[in-house]
């Protein structure tokens, strides 16, 4: 028994001793990527694999080549093409040639890198570049750009992988290539009274006078260096004509030779680049000086007021990101409404048009207007309401004798009383003339508007 188990032993020796070994082949060997790069004042630096880093760091060195290869995998190649300076894209090259240049100093800015072969589809090739001024960018995968384009900015360094087709990436994706898009310019210029028009300036200067107290007549808005498609439109306010129709692109928007200020001004983007950026604007104005940001077709200026406008800014910035700002309004606005009433003390109407009384009554003027009746008027001093400042004024006609001013606003004959409002969002005049409707116990479609 002993014997037969022996025997067997050694038949199975025997035969496996017959058996070949068979030296590892290509194929099963570990895939690899090996690549090497052309550095500034370096040279060629030695082959590194597999996302070790080729380049420098904090040297400030552009890379000028490239060579990449595969290995391990003979039915897998690779292909590359880099964005040189003053160049541009460079045709694919493939499995160890050179991208890029040698001896002419000019510096790598992309690369975009794919698999070929009949196994391509079974792995991905991840790359990401140090480059200038922005470090390392996320991930780039199977073709697409890594690195910048319109910035002028030098590649100092490389890592590249390949993992099986669908593996994770080896990190952040995020920003793996940084287009340039060119920042619009908006230029303009204003007609300006006594001195015609003025020399256009663009993205944020001042455009007419300070200190002066000249009227804008007229403007002219475009754009320039946009990158995208649209363009601008504006339409202003005219004294005698009220709000003109829209232009656009430089054409003028005012008056010529008549003489006739501007009062306020809407101004809005058009096309792609509204989508894509916000125009934000603000003009000088008569006795308000300064007044605060509109933007994207809001009104900028007075109404009903008869002020000029005597400069502008105009800018545009990204959409999306924080624009210039004021505590200022816009737009002042004046509103004015009459009703007939009697007897109400200067308290009482105080109280109906929100006006504290801590305010002091900063005039009284009084004269006959142009039909023989007597008038006066109160103005108040302005007044903070819902964090907007107004101002009110007062007026009282009175046919037969002038009006005393204390205790009442005027006699028990006085006829009607006008009401002015000056502020920066209609929807407080509303508050403020329903409240006045509530305090006085007049209907509020009673009042005339004017």
């Amino acid at each position: 028994m002993i014997k037969k188990i022996s025997a067997l032993f050694v038949c199975i020796v025997l035969t496996l001793g017959f058996i070949p070994v068979v030296a590892p082949s290509a194929q099963s060997q570990a895939l690899s990527v090996m690549y090497t790069t052309h550095v500034q004042d370096v040279g060629w630096q030695a082959y590194v694999s597999d996302g070790a880093m080729s380049g420098t760091s904090g040297q400030s060195k552009r890379l000028e080549g490239i060579k990449i290869q595969v290995a391990g995998n003979s039915n897998l190649g690779i292909q590359y093409s880099t964005h040189v300076q003053d160049i541009g894209w460079q045709g694919f090259v493939s499995d160890g040639a050179m991208s890029g240049t040698s001896g002419q100093s000019k510096r790598l800015e992309a690369i975009k890198i794919q698999l070929t072969g009949t196994e391509a589809a079974l792995y991905d090739v991840y790359y990401r570049v140090h480059a200038q001024d922005f470090g390392w960018l996320g991930w780039a995968k199977d073709g697409a750009s890594s690195g910048t384009a319109g910035y002028s900015k030098r590649l100092e360094g490389i890592e590249i992988r390949i993992v099986s087709a669908g593996a994770p990436a080896p990190g952040t994706t995020a920003k793996s290539f940084v287009q340039y898009t060119p920042q619009p310019t908006v230029s303009y210029q204003t007609h300006v009274q006594d001195y015609g028009w003025q020399g256009y300036v663009s993205n944020g200067a001042s455009s007419g006078t300070s200190g002066e107290s000249k009227r804008l007549e007229g403007i002219r808005i475009s754009l320039s260096n946009m990158g995208v498609t649209g363009g601008i439109q504006y339409r202003t306010q005219v004294q005698n004509y009220g709000w003109m129709p829209w232009v656009s692109d430089g054409a003028m928007s005012g008056t010529s030779g008549e003489s006739k200020r501007l009062e306020a001004i809407n101004i809005r983007l058009t096309g792609t680049v509204a989508q894509n950026y916000d125009v934000y604007y603000r003009v000088h104005a008569q006795d308000f000086g300064w007044l605060g940001w509109a933007k994207n077709g809001e009104s900028s200026g007075t109404e009903g007021l008869s002020k000029r406008l005597e400069a502008i800014e105009i800018v545009i910035i990204p959409r999306g990101t924080a624009g210039p700002s004021s505590g200022t309004g816009a737009y002042k606005v004046v509103t004015y409404k009459s009703q007939k009433v009697a007897g109400y003390s200067v308290a009482y109407l105080r109280e109906a048009l929100y006006i504290p009384e801590s305010l002091k009554i900063n005039d009284i003027s009084f004269g006959y207007d142009k039909y023989g009746d007597y008038y006066s008027v109160i103005d108040f001093e302005a007044s903070t309401i819902y964090g907007e400042t107004v101002r009110a004024y007062l007026m009282s006609y009175n046919s037969s004798y002038r009006p005393s001013y204390s205790p009442y606003l005027y006699s028990s004959d006085v006829g009607y009383i006008d009401i002015y409002l000056e502020e920066t969002e209609p929807a407080l005049t509303d508050a403020i003339y329903v409240n006045v409707s509530d305090i006085l116990a007049i209907p509020l479609q009673s009042f005339t508007t004017y």
